[in-house]
């Protein structure tokens, strides 16, 4: 075929169909924004265009496109440009027509949208509902079963009470006690989400009735440690600043200091009893400042952009009985931690690690 040649009818018609097709298989636009330098009324240049859609293709093994590019390609190779011109002119006269189907499209999609997002919030709120209404059966239920466990649980409270019995053992006790309780239940019945929670439940009344058992193991002794270094690190507060040098912050995270809702989620570190439950607010916290550090404007926060902002919400805050929350969750939930509250909770010992040695230290 050349440039004089009569095109007819069923020719012009298949090679502006498979043109459609390729657009509707591709998003043009924002593909063409890369090669604006190319005029894809050029038949050379639009040559050159599909050459890229097809490398690019072929890098993501999308066959179908592959082939069709391909197919396009042998035919426009073998046009003339008056030939192409005539076809991109019918395109162009057919898109103007198409142009208000095209709005009803794109208001139809709007629309689709808005319901899609309404269905989530509806599902969202059934989850909820869901997770509540095993929350209340479960409770319910770990009522009943603690009332039959009450000598059980009476002779794991005196095992706490007895100096001799071990750190390692108490551990061990706790666990056995909610294997034993939960072993009695026809654990079938559930599913996994619920066995999960039916533990937490468990765990929270048992470990509110040891509590201070658990958490001051050596009574007066672990609670006068704890007021200590509650005091010190109030003096040190009140001398300390995110410039300073001792944390040694970097200067584009100020604008997000002083960080108060991670210090919030601190301070309420002693009103939760289980290990569990303790870690999850160190989780929060963590991830509420990189969150925050995350805002800052070209910044991708790591480990050690976070540790140096805990060290200064950690003494902000200071919450207290700091020392006596570490030994409780390394005695009662360390091996249970992993991925992210295992990190988050390395940081949160190093951070308090970094104050009792600065404290220490004489200058």
């Amino acid at each position: 075929m050349n440039n004089d040649s009569i095109v007819d009818i069923d020719f012009l018609s298949d090679i502006h169909s498979k043109i459609y097709k390729l657009i509707s298989l591709i998003d043009l636009f924002h593909v063409y924004r890369r090669y604006r330098f190319l005029n894809l009324l050029n038949k050379n240049d639009f040559l050159m265009f599909l050459k890229i859609l097809l490398s690019e293709s072929n890098d993501t093994n999308e066959i179908s496109i592959s082939v069709l590019i391909m197919d396009i390609i042998r035919i426009v190779q073998d046009m003339g440009q008056e030939e192409l011109s005539n076809i991109f002119q019918q395109i162009e006269i057919d898109w103007k027509c198409r142009s208000f189907y095209i709005i009803y499209q794109l208001k139809s999609h709007q629309y689709l949208l808005q319901k899609l997002k309404q269905i989530d919030s509806v599902q969202q709120s059934l989850r909820k509902d869901h997770s509540l209404t095993d929350f209340i059966i479960i409770s319910f239920l770990v009522r009943l079963i603690l009332d039959k466990q009450e000598p059980n649980i009476q002779e794991l409270i005196r095992k706490f009470r007895d100096p001799s019995t071990l750190t390692d053992e108490k551990a061990s006790l706790v666990q056995r006690s909610l294997d034993i309780i939960i072993g009695q239940l026809k654990t079938q019945l559930f599913t996994d989400e619920q066995l999960a929670l039916l533990r937490q439940i468990l765990e929270r009344h048992l470990m509110n009735r040891i509590y201070l058992l658990a958490f001051y193991p050596n009574g007066d002794i672990d609670q006068l440690r704890d007021q200590i270094l509650h005091q010190q690190i109030s003096q040190l507060s009140s001398n300390l600043s995110h410039n300073s040098k001792l944390l040694n912050i970097p200067t584009k995270y100020f604008t997000t200091s002083p960080w108060p809702s991670a210090q919030a989620e601190l301070l309420l570190l002693s009103a939760y009893k289980t290990p569990r439950d303790k870690i999850q607010c160190i989780y929060r916290c963590c991830s509420h400042i990189m969150t925050l550090l995350g805002t800052t404007q070209n910044s991708i926060p790591s480990a050690d952009d976070l540790l140096p902002v805990l060290i200064f919400v950690v003494i902000k805050s200071n919450a207290r009985s700091i020392l006596s929350t570490i030994e409780y969750v390394n005695t009662f939930y360390l091996n249970e931690m992993a991925g992210e509250q295992s990190y988050y909770w390395t940081q949160f010992c190093s951070a308090v690690e970094f104050i009792k040695t600065i404290l220490n230290d004489p200058q």
